[in-house]
This record gives structure tokens, sequence and C-alpha cells, in this order.
């Protein structure tokens, strides 16, 4: 958008009428209540002032040469230079009085009140106040409250999401979606639920293709990436559950790999059929969470990937037959 368009008008190099056009629109958008619509209109207004002084320059030959023509008129010149100055003046007065007018219509009822949004020029302690709907370390503690009780941070949610909306502009409304989804995806113990219910609540629509226009993307990963990792926590501490509460094999193979020894006990070597649980229950685990295989015992890993003869129950029953059968024959005559 030019700076014509921002101030209401068509291009000009008249100073006034850019100053009366500027304290038209500085009605609409005033610095309180429209801080970056303000910003904009001042900027147009001073790109303009300066437009019309370098126009003002350019034009010095052309008023020398209208000088020039004047000069050879043949006319009573004092007579009509007096004409011409009292035209100019009653002009002047005219059109100061309209800007004076309108300028009367908008000061600012701050303490400065007496300065025209004219020549107004804030400084930063100057500024109005504006109360914000929310704050970073409110966004946090809800976040963190839908891990502890889903329940009382749904309702904490809509309370605060209703404030926000009657406080809050469309580009605050934005904001503090993005805050609340990236304060939700630092949290551990995230779960699905927890994400469809807050989607639901705020209408973010992130199961359909255009959901970028609330939550981008790289937000979106970030959640995905925690839910992830709170699968992976629950696969873990399975594997430990497991490996108290479960079948006698597996258990001691669970064991054996949520272990933290940095050596293999000689009960792995000695319990028939355990290396063989071992590498199944590698297998198994991992196949969902690849992750997981970073947890475990890096020991028993590289302990059960080594060629080695394995034995099971039933190879230790036959060892003991035939060991039995050929001892009767041995001792025959």
């Amino acid at each position: 958008m030019s700076i014509w368009q921002t101030l209401g008008i068509t291009q000009t190099n008249d100073e006034k009428e850019i100053r009366r056009a500027y304290a038209r629109q500085v009605k609409k958008y005033r610095p309180d209540s429209h801080p970056e619509e303000y910003q904009q209109l001042r900027e147009a207004f001073e790109e303009a002032k300066r437009y019309a002084a370098y126009a003002i320059y350019d034009d010095e030959s052309a008023d020398d040469e209208y000088v020039e023509e004047q000069a050879n008129i043949d006319v009573d010149v004092p007579h009509l230079e007096s004409l011409l100055h009292q035209e100019a003046v009653n002009e002047e007065a005219v059109n100061d009085d309209q800007q004076q007018q309108e300028l009367s219509e908008i000061q600012i009822t701050y303490p400065f009140s007496d300065v025209l949004l004219d020549d107004y020029q804030p400084s930063i302690n100057e500024l109005p106040v504006v109360e914000t709907a929310y704050t970073q370390e409110l966004i946090d503690w809800l976040a963190k409250l839908f891990i502890i009780d889903e329940n009382a941070a749904k309702r904490e949610l809509v309370e605060l999401w209703e404030n926000v909306s009657q406080k809050g502009s469309l580009q605050t409304h934005q904001q503090f979606h993005q805050d609340f989804a990236w304060a939700l995806s630092e949290q551990e113990g995230l779960t699905e639920a927890v994400v469809e219910h807050v989607s639901s609540l705020l209408g973010w629509r992130l199961d359909e293709y255009n959901s970028e226009q609330i939550i981008p993307f790289y937000i979106q990963n970030a959640l995905t990436e925690q839910l992830r990792q709170t699968e992976v926590a629950r696969a873990w501490k399975q594997c430990q559950i497991d490996a108290v509460h479960g079948d006698y094999i597996v258990s001691q193979s669970l064991r054996v790999l949520t272990s933290k020894n940095e050596k293999v006990s000689y009960k792995v070597r000695l319990i028939p059929g355990l290396i063989p649980q071992i590498a199944e229950q590698v297998k198994q685990r991992t196949s969902e969470y690849p992750e997981l295989k970073d947890k475990f015992n890096p020991a028993i890993l590289s302990f059960i990937q080594q060629p080695r003869l394995a034995f099971n129950w039933r190879g230790v029953f036959l060892c003991i037959f035939w060991g039995l059968l050929l001892n009767m024959v041995a001792t025959q005559p």
C-alpha cells in the first residue's frame, strides 16, 4: 500500500492537503487502540511531507519563469501585488481555520493533550500501557496442569480463552494459539488425548490439511515428537513391569536387558533358553519402538550378537540321555 493510499488522497505536493488527510485518518487509527496502523499512518505522513518539500524545490525554476512573465506585463505592480497578497492571506486563513477545527477534535486525552497529533512524537514512557490478555508464566502453568489434572486444566483453559477472545486482537489470538501449543510440546508425558481435547476447545483442526493457518508445522512437529517420547517412555515402563511380573523366562530376560551391569553375569550363560529369549525380546520390543535399543543394556546387546552354541532344555535332556547310554555301553564286558 502506497503512502497516498494510507492517507486516503491522491498524490499531491500540497502540504496543507497532506495535513488535513492525516488529521482525518488519525481519527480512525489512534495510537492507543491501533498502534500498528497509527505507526504506518505516521510514516506515510512524514514521507508525504518530504515529497511535498522536494516537489516545491523542483518547481523553483517554474516559479522563476512565472515571476519573469509577470514582470513583463504592463500593469500597476504595487496594486497587483497587494491584491494577490490579500487573496493569499484570505485563503490561508480559511484553510488554517478548517485544519484547526479538524485537529481540535482529535486531541489526545493524556497529560500532554495540549499537543496536537500533528506534532505528536510520543516517547516510550508516554505510550499508554496496554493490558495483556495473558502472560507466558500463565501459559506454562496451564500446560503443566494438563499433565497433572486434565479436567481442571480444561476449565482453566476455557476461562482463559474467553478472556483472550474479549480483550485481545486477532493477532493476539493467533499468538496465543502458538504460545500454548509450544508450551504443550515441552511437557513430558503429553498424550494424544490431551492434544485432541485442546485442539477441540481452541479449534486448531490439526487433522486438516490447512491447519498451518493456526498452528505452524514446526510446532505441530514438536507436538508429534513429544507424543512419541511419551509412547517410548510408556514402552520402557512396560519393560520394567514385565521384568517383575512376567513369566519366568521373560522376566529373567528383561531383567538382564534393563539392568545397568557392565559385565554379563554367568546366569545368562547357564540358564537354558535365556539367550534366545533375550534376543527375541529385543526384536519384539524394538520393532515398534526402535528408541528402546538405546535404553537396553549395551553389554547384553553386544553379547547376544556374538556367535555361540545355544543350550535349551531339550538339548540338555538329549545330552544327559546320550551320556547315560554311552556310559552303560562302556561298562558292559
